[in-house]
């Protein structure tokens, strides 16, 4: 059996308004000590038998920012954990890089240490919503970043462009994407703007500070996108995901076709044996839970049969494949209703989202999987 790992560097240059990820600007010494509990939780896991036999098929080092450790840190760190676990020759290695950290000598360095995909988080190749959006860069080492990556041997490049942005950011979605599309990086993520209560973005639009734009404008912006991506030879294999052939994400096919996986680090989620389970979010008991040699999880369920499948369902139809027919047997009708709305899709004994249908992909699960 396979398995994935996912390590979650937790740590940033300096904090976005808009995010609400476990993220923190620390000092050098905790994060040094954050670095070598990472190596003994993985340790501690090796140990366990729910680990035992499994081969690690992808690594996805995800952030925070993990591109503010110097790359020779990220190699110890990937070659420490390849030791403890046994890892396929062609194992997918993914880090996330954010412009303003990385050069272009210590990108092909990383690289040197088994990178073999980079995750560029630009969210905009525009100067005005990278101030608003607090980012440390601007448009320039945007295009610096993925001008140097596109030019490493060997590596896949992968862009994450955010859409929905306030009103006074009209249109510079499309820009970016079209911007970004010159680079021809192999893969593009597009993800929606999402404020969660209290991040300080979040308080600018409670004030009036700035607008967001509307359900209809930003559904607009989305098929636009996808139109625009499938022009330039871009498949999209997952609502927000797109990449030229064979350059899909591997390490999240896995999540989202429910492989197994192990999470290393604060706030990381893993999925072995049928068990989902969660970290502690703060560092600081992470950090206090391992010392003690003590595994760092604050949540473990073990899934019931029904919530196999509804998580079968919810997870697959984010997925182009869609899934089986077969797995909606007692809810034909209402599949048929979606159907006749446009909003679902059966081709060879499967069910897939049309791109409405992702745009009200909650909808959709609404009723297909009733509470």
């Amino acid at each position: 059996m396979n398995m994935r790992i996912y390590i979650h560097w937790p740590f940033c240059l300096r904090r976005c308004p808009y995010c609400d990820f476990t993220s923190r600007v620390a000092s050098h010494q905790v994060q040094e000590e954050y670095f070598y509990c990472l190596l003994r939780e993985a340790e501690l896991w090796a140990r366990s038998p729910l680990s035992t036999g499994k081969q690690v098929e992808s690594f996805y080092i995800g952030g925070g920012t993990p591109s503010v450790l110097p790359p020779a840190r990220v190699g110890t760190l990937l070659s420490r954990v390849q030791d403890i676990f046994p890892v396929k020759e062609d194992a997918e290695v993914t880090v996330e890089v954010n412009p303003g950290t990385w050069t272009g000598e210590e990108l092909r360095e990383v690289a040197g240490h088994g990178v073999n995909r980079l995750s560029l988080g630009l969210q905009s190749l525009d100067d005005t919503v990278l101030r608003l959006l607090g980012r440390i860069h601007g448009a320039r080492e945007c295009h610096e970043l993925l001008w140097e990556a596109m030019g490493i041997e060997g590596v896949t490049v992968s862009v994450d462009l955010l859409y929905g942005l306030p009103r006074e950011c009209k249109d510079s979605f499309l820009r970016s994407l079209v911007e970004v599309l010159a680079y021809r990086p192999h893969h593009v993520s597009i993800y929606p703007l999402s404020l969660s209560p209290g991040v300080p973005m979040a308080r600018k639009v409670e004030q009036g500070l700035t607008e967001l734009p509307g359900e209809d404008e930003v559904a607009a912006e989305y098929e636009a996108a996808v139109e625009l991506l499938r022009r330039h030879g871009y498949r999209r294999y997952e609502i927000s995901n797109f990449s030229l052939p064979g350059r899909e994400c591997h390490h999240n096919l896995g999540y989202w076709r429910r492989e197994e996986y192990l999470g290393l680090g604060a706030s990381a989620h893993s999925f072995i044996g049928g068990v989902r389970w969660k970290n502690v979010d703060s560092v600081i008991h992470y950090v206090s839970s391992i010392r003690k040699g003590a595994a760092p999880v604050v949540e473990a369920h073990p899934l019931l049969p029904w919530e196999d499948e509804s998580e079968t369902v919810m997870l697959g139809l984010r997925l182009a494949e869609g899934i089986e027919v077969t797995l909606l047997k007692d809810a034909m009708e209402i599949v048929e209703e979606l159907r006749d709305l446009g909003l679902l899709e059966e081709s060879e004994g499967r069910i897939s989202l049309t791109t409405r249908g992702m745009l009200l992909q909650n909808e959709v699960l609404a009723k297909l999987l009733p509470a």
